[in-house]
């Protein structure tokens, strides 16, 4: 019985070592958050065009509006 308890406690510890060492090796790892940093300089540009072709759009609405209003 008590080696089974200690094989198991063994098994254990190799597991929870592996998480470790496996979450260690997540954090050192650039590539993820390089990843992230793309994602939010496109979705930085995707609001900045949005809000450009909104304010275009607007103004470009009123100045046809002052055409068709002369004509």
């Amino acid at each position: 019985m008590i080696e089974k308890i200690v094989h198991l406690r063994r098994a254990v510890s190799a597991q929870g070592s592996r998480v470790v060492e496996q979450a260690a090796a997540f954090l050192r790892e650039e590539q993820g958050a390089t990843m992230v940093e793309y994602g939010l300089m496109v979705a930085l540009i995707a609001i900045v065009c949005i809000g450009a072709v909104t304010t275009i759009g607007t103004n470009l609405n009123l100045v046809f509006s002052d055409i068709a209003a002369l004509i």
